[in-house]
């Protein structure tokens, strides 16, 4: 059995483990490094990898944060990073990889590991870092990230409490901040009661990834909110590359 390895790459860290597919877990330790500033992404992935990677050849997924291009093989646009256009071109063409990966976007990646780890099907998930990330999950599978815009749109684009969801929600806006976390979950609560209108059936529940506390409850006769569990937009990552069957 080839292994499988896992990229999860935030706006700010990379996160690199090798993931049992079988048993949607992660393999021994997780490999965290913040990005070096002025550092070029790709090299800095690619040695977190050979740092990580078995002997011989092995399968890549990879969930890494911004807007994938058209092909699905690099990033075309990003908040917090540079594009990276040529992502999977340059990682094929410096490992022994098994097959050859379309990037995934992070929430997206996040949210199916969270339903396979927690063996939900129908969910509503939101991670909040350097920006905010949104996913929907319906029968077990993630929509892509422009399937999710095209049918909800962006959060970016909806304003709650006088600022916009993302703005509001996103890690700096409100960690250590009353005024802000208090504005943070309002607006929280009422994205959350606006997707759940746009979407039937309703989710089974919102998962909460990144820098959401666990402790944030919904209100009373909500759809419940549940924390994402660690790791999981490393297996779903693998989830998603294993559903989509790619390789060469």
């Amino acid at each position: 059995m080839i292994p499988w390895l896992a990229i999860d790459a935030g706006g700010t860290r990379l996160r690199v483990a090798r993931v049992g597919a079988e048993r949607a877990a992660v393999v021994g330790e997780v490999w965290s490094q913040p990005f070096p500033d002025q550092a070029d992404r790709v090299e800095f992935a690619l040695a977190a990898l050979r740092a990580v990677a078995p002997p011989g050849s092995f399968r890549l997924a990879l969930a890494w944060a911004g807007a994938p291009t058209p092909d699905g093989e690099g990033i075309a646009w990003a908040r917090y990073g540079p594009p990276l256009p040529d992502l999977v071109k340059r990682l094929h063409s410096a490992l022994p990889l098994a097959n050859r990966p379309q990037v995934m976007s992070d929430a997206r990646a996040a949210l199916q590991g969270a339903c396979r780890m927690l063996e939900v099907t129908e969910a509503y998930g939101l991670t909040s870092g350097t920006g905010l990330g949104e996913a929907w999950c319906s029968g077990g599978k993630v929509w892509s990230r422009e399937q999710f815009v095209e049918r909800l749109g962006r959060a970016a684009e909806l304003e709650f409490a006088g600022v916009d969801a993302e703005t509001a929600l996103r890690a700096s806006a409100w960690h250590q901040n009353p005024q802000g976390l208090s504005r943070a979950r309002r607006v929280l609560a009422e994205l959350v009661a606006l997707r759940c209108r746009q979407v039937d059936p309703p989710p089974q529940a919102v998962l909460l990834g990144g820098h959401f506390p666990p402790s944030w409850q919904a209100e009373p006769g909500a759809v419940p909110f549940m924390p994402m569990p660690q790791d999981c937009a490393l297996v779903g990552a693998v989830v998603l590359e294993s559903q989509r069957g790619g390789s060469g």
